[in-house]
């Protein structure tokens, strides 16, 4: 059985809402993803396919609802009420097509005043007569599944619903319906024959788990008898064997209990990255009754589940569930993975689940299942990146609410360049981290300068050797060192590198320069009630680029700023080509100069007052208008800062009068640190 549409008309946030399941072109089921906003309707939708399954199942199983507390009805799991509908409507209601065998069955919900036939005219489908409602005012839900089809269908396939684990339920959610997920003790359950023994909502599914994990086990494993055979030559025994044999043990029945084993075993590996079998300790070990050894050295690697992570331990009891199901149907039938039938829903699939889960070994776990229609809800755009590295454009289908807009692989392109610069960012970053703290570690005494720009350290530096010889500088300076790196820094990661370096013991001060161009840097980073820096504590110091005299009308600078544009401009040969960084005001808004006879690639830091600087880099090139269309005249600021550090000619006359202000701040910072040391030492 699969869902082939859903119909939702006034459910809430769902005003409108018609979905056709997807499928391949076998026949098997895509997986579905909900998306959306907080209370754009996502677990709404789930709501009424979750009770379509409840509906299908009282028709055949007299548990499948759970008890009212008096134990004389049954609680339904969604109930009907006339505040879901969207508000300034009359009435809502909801259906669910489905086909088991080439044969198509419904369900439907409805609530407030509407005509059965009025209702079935004003939609584009056909709905079955049989699943009319009588009264046009009035709250209704039925299914059609004939109760032998239902039963066939419970017997054999997996139908299933996995809700969030949270503490707040929905207003619609039976109350017995809504039970937190606990780790509890292993406990026996019997076997009940004639009811419904999967339960539709998977919820305090360890219980179960624990009982069933060592059943599977122990299923697997032969009795082995040892015999004590001797070995005679001559009428002599010469020699006693030991033999070993299975007592009473089918290979084939063997194999098929050994099945379900094999299955978690892959869910497990999957999960953890490596081969892994699950084996018992004994009884009266402490802990868990159950480890994990890797399969091929026999070793083990996880001692008990509980050393297991949340998430592992989160997707482990989901797709284990699954496979319980299915064992639980027929245990004779040793079925495989990818031969489990059935749906799936899944609200909030994410939970508990680290990036990577999310990304790489979720949806691995649904590629297990190809015969599974999976339906659940996600906030998650790295899960669906992993959908897509796994599936493929074209293997699964993503549906935004509330409307149902289907979206396209390529509307989380964005999300997988920000997952990529994300995740190079994080490795730099960590390099960084490293670096300063051996950097801190090596030296006692000398204070370490930290700037923003890759190339921010060599003009400082640069600035300090020419000030240095102007005999009235004599006293400006203190010793202390620059950090050195080579790849970008970026004002993030300088802000996030001061946060964490200000939690941390430093054994000399530690100084952060920021740019003067981002308002959040800024302010984070700046001194406060008239400080030219900010004091973070455990010898952390900050402050941002002071504004020179010529920039009080563009005061968003970053270090090159510091100079006159006629020194910016500063142009020097390379290969033939006469190369410069070039300012934004150069260029009109569009990105063309004609005075120049050049056009600027990036186009957002163009205009008569923007004082951006525009270099060499891939995205900011300067090329030709009416020639040189492919020669990039723009210079690199890493080469600009080597030119300046070096003082090559022309670069050999900068005047680094605006760099003052900021050796001065540098000075006062590690006065006032050296006194603060003198007078903990006297205490």
């Amino acid at each position: 059985m699969y869902i082939k549409n859903l119909y939702y008309k006034n459910v809430g946030a769902l005003k409108e809402l018609s979905l056709k399941m997807p499928f391949n072109d076998n026949g098997l089921p895509k997986p579905v993803l909900i998306v959306g906003e907080n209370g754009s309707g996502k677990s709404l939708l789930l709501s009424n396919i979750v009770d379509s399954f409840y509906q299908i199942a009282i028709s055949a199983y007299q548990n499948a609802l759970k008890q009212d507390d008096d134990n004389i009805g049954q609680q339904f799991f969604k109930t009907i009420s006339p505040t879901q509908i969207t508000i300034g409507e009359q009435y809502l209601c909801a259906y669910v097509e489905y086909e088991h065998e080439s044969i198509p069955y419904g369900y439907l919900f409805k609530s407030g005043v509407k005509s059965f036939n009025t209702f079935k005219t004003e939609t584009t489908f056909g709905i079955n007569d049989n699943l009319s409602w009588d009264k046009e005012n009035g709250n209704d839900k039925k299914a059609n599944i004939p109760n032998d089809v239902a039963e066939k269908i419970f017997r054999n396939e997996i139908v299933c619903f996995f809700p969030p684990d949270r503490y707040e339920k929905p207003s619609w959610m039976g109350r017995k319906y809504h039970e937190a997920l606990e780790f509890e003790q292993l406990q026996l359950k019997e076997n009940f024959t004639g009811k419904l023994y999967n339960p539709v909502t998977a919820s305090n599914i360890i219980d179960d788990h624990l009982k069933w994990l060592l059943d599977v086990i122990v299923d697997s494993r032969p009795d082995v008898i040892a015999q004590i055979v001797p070995q005679i030559s001559d009428g002599k025994i010469t020699q006693m064997n030991t033999t070993f044999s299975m007592n009473n043990v089918n290979q084939a029945n063997l194999q098929l209990l050994g099945q379900a084993r094999t299955n978690i075993e892959s869910i497990m590996s999957t999960i953890l990255g490596s081969t892994v079998e699950f084996a018992l300790n004994y009884r009266n070990s402490k802990g868990s009754r159950f480890c994990l050894m890797d399969k091929q050295s026999k070793k083990v690697i996880v001692p008990s589940l509980d050393s297991l992570s949340t998430g592992q331990l989160a997707l482990f009891n989901l797709f284990s569930t699954i496979i319980r199901y299915a064992d639980n149907n027929d245990i004779n039938k040793g079925i495989k993975i990818q031969d489990i039938k059935g749906i799936i829903a899944i609200d909030e699939v994410e939970l508990h689940l680290h990036s990577k889960l999310q990304r790489d070994v979720l949806p691995r776990l649904i590629r297990r299942f190809p015969n599974v229609q999976f339906i659940v809800t996600s906030h998650s755009p790295l899960f669906a990146l992993g959908m897509r590295q796994v599936f493929k454009d074209d293997g699964f289908e993503i549906f935004q609410m509330p409307n149902g807009e289907q979206i396209t692989a390529e509307r989380f392109s964005e999300f997988e360049k920000a997952f990529s610069y994300m995740t190079e960012t994080q490795k730099f970053q960590d390099t960084v981290d490293k670096q300063v703290s051996q950097a801190v570690a090596d030296a006692v005494g000398n204070a370490l300068i930290i700037t923003e720009g890759v190339s921010d350290w060599k003009h400082f530096k640069a600035a300090r050797e020419k000030l240095k010889e102007i005999p009235e500088n004599q006293d400006l300076f203190i010793d202390y060192d620059f950090y050195e790196y080579t790849e970008t820094m970026g004002d993030k990661i300088l802000l996030d590198l001061c946060r964490k370096r200000a939690k941390l013991p430093n054994n000399r001060p530690m100084i952060f320069i920021a740019d003067n161009d981002v308002i959040d840097v800024k302010k984070e980073m700046s001194g406060t009630n008239g400080s030219n820096y900010k004091s973070w504590g455990n010898n952390v110091f900050s402050l941002v680029l002071p504004v020179p005299t010529h920039r009080q009308s563009t005061p968003n600078i970053c270090v090159e700023h510091l100079y006159t544009d006629s020194e910016i401009k500063t142009e020097i040969e390379i290969n033939g080509i006469i190369r410069r960084l070039y300012i934004g005001f150069e260029f009109k808004k569009n990105g063309t100069s004609s005075e120049l006879d050049k056009t600027c690639e990036n186009r957002r830091k163009c205009g008569e007052n923007s004082i951006s600087i525009i270099e060499g880099s891939e995205g900011e090139r300067v090329t030709g208008i009416s020639k040189d269309e492919e020669t990039n005249f723009a210079l690199s600021k890493m080469i600009f800062a080597d030119k300046v550090l070096l003082r090559e000619k022309p670069f050999d006359n900068f005047d680094f009068t605006n760099f003052i202000p900021i050796f001065k701040t540098i000075k006062e910072i590690l006065e006032c640190s050296n006194a603060t040391e003198v007078a903990e030492d006297l205490k």
